[in-house]
Order: C-alpha cells, then structure tokens, then sequence
C-alpha cells in the first residue's frame, strides 16, 4: 500500500505516451496501419502535469513510451521533472536509433535517465530491417553500443512473432 494514496490499491509504475510518431515503420506497431496520418502528440504542458500527478502518487517508476519517444522534442525537460518530482526510476522504451549519438545518450543520462530499454526484432539485420519496415538495424546496434560503453542499465525488448521466430530461436 503506498503511504501517499492511502488506498488498498498500489501505483508503482506510470506510462506516459509522449507520441505515435516513430522512425520506425515495424508490420506489427498499432500505428501500422494508419502511417500516413499525421502523429498524435502530446503537449509539453499535458506532459508535465502528468508527470507531476505520478510524483504526488508516490509512483517508483515512470515510463516514457510512444511510437519513438526519442522523436518528442520535450523528453529531456519531463526526464529532468521526473527526478525533481522525487520519482526514483526513470525508463524511456525506444527503437534506440537516436542512441547513435553518443551526446544524446549522455546528455538523457545527465538529466535523469536511469534505464536505456530497446527494441531490437531480430538477431541479424535483414529479419530486423525488414520487421521494422526500414534499414534500422546500424543505428539500433550503435545505440545499444553508446549505452553499454557509457556504463548505462540497458534492457533489450525482443517481440517474438511469426516474422521472426526464426532467427530468434536461432540466437
């Protein structure tokens, strides 16, 4: 039971869908088949008061997700809030393809970021690039590479589907 919502019911983690618009273009996403329409984004402003209300449950940890949420331009600022909000985890779930950037990796980390945690649909390039819909797979390997040298916690995400349980068996 959490000591500031006083109820029967325990709030450990808050998601926040920052936007659907992702780089990525992977057969089985929600926005598949609706791509062309333009993303939905949320503002700046409803993020911040979302992230203060999951400070004042006493939420462990907050989740930033999307379609990409790298792609939303105000991730850093709501990490940072995060921290100032007295949130202890703070976890942002990408394709990892901006991770490339070695600054940008460090600069979320210098902000707040605790856990880098990546999609990756594939043990080998071609399965990996042809889920995702594009030619991924360089920035995902160099993005997981910038995490992992910089001494950051790095999960990976694997979806198993009939695309790709193959070359995942084969790993």
């Amino acid at each position: 039971m959490s000591e500031k919502s006083g109820d029967l019911i325990d709030v450990t983690t808050g998601w926040v869908n920052l936007t659907t618009k992702c780089n990525n273009r992977c057969a089985w996403c929600y926005r598949s088949e609706d791509f062309l329409a333009p993303p939905e984004v949320m503002s700046l402003s409803l993020a911040h008061q979302v992230v203060d209300f999951f400070g004042k449950l006493g939420i462990y940890s907050c989740i930033f997700i999307g379609g990409e949420p790298t792609l939303y331009p105000g991730l850093p600022k709501l990490i940072r809030q995060a921290k100032i909000c007295g949130i202890p985890e703070i976890t942002v779930v990408s394709n990892g393809r901006k991770y490339k950037h070695r600054d940008y990796v460090r600069m979320l980390a210098a902000e707040g970021l605790d856990h880098f945690s990546i999609s990756i649909h594939s043990s080998d390039r071609e399965s990996h690039n042809s889920i995702c819909g594009t030619s991924s797979w360089d920035d995902t390997i160099q993005g997981i590479q910038n995490v992992v040298a910089e001494g950051y916690r790095c999960t990976l995400n694997l979806i198993a589907g009939r695309r790709n349980y193959d070359s995942v068996l084969e790993s």
